[in-house]
């Protein structure tokens, strides 16, 4: 090739189609990074129905846990956590079984939990107790129960709603 068809025609400049490409996935990448980090839109909702979701389960299990080997459970509640008790002969214990499932649970700080047992607010503190909110007996069946999801100084969203009969329900708030 000559020397004039490799220079670009006088008063033409511009970028290559490599050039913009380039520049283009450096916006794309750098755009992601930026969701990851942040979460995205959307990720607090998503933890939050993965929390309702792993206390329902967990509470399914301990169902099934106490049918299976006769025991009575409980489950004591606080905003931001909860654990499950074993009724001994005399008290109430903090289980120390072996089901990973049922051991201490902490939510994210920034979640919270509100609690209503047959149908009564339940008051929840940061105090221990030794007496549990929800009862699960070796029957199967429980006490009846809501548990109201939500993020720290909003209204809860998400309701884990129990039934005496031992049934389980996840769902939004007004949805049903």
């Amino acid at each position: 090739m000559t020397e004039r068809a490799r220079s670009p025609v006088a008063g033409q400049s511009g970028f290559t189609l490599l050039e913009v490409m380039v520049v283009v996935v450096i916006i794309a990448t750098l755009t992601g990074l930026v969701l990851i980090s942040i979460g995205g839109e959307g990720s607090r909702d998503r933890e939050l129905r993965r929390e309702a979701d792993r206390f329902a389960t967990v509470l399914r299990m301990a169902g099934e846990d106490a049918v299976l080997r006769g025991l009575e459970l409980g489950l004591r509640i606080d905003r931001h956590s909860y654990d499950f008790l074993v009724l001994e002969p005399d008290a109430w214990v903090s289980w120390s079984g072996d089901s990973r499932a049922l051991q201490p649970h902490q939510m994210p700080s920034d979640f919270e939990m509100d609690v209503q047992v047959e149908g009564l607010p339940v008051e929840l503190g940061d105090e221990e107790g030794d007496q549990p909110h929800i009862v699960v007996l070796s029957s199967g069946e429980l006490t009846p129960f809501e548990v109201r999801f939500g993020v720290l100084g909003e209204a809860p969203v998400l309701l884990v709603e129990g039934e005496r009969a031992g049934q389980i329900e996840v769902r939004r708030i007004n949805e049903r």
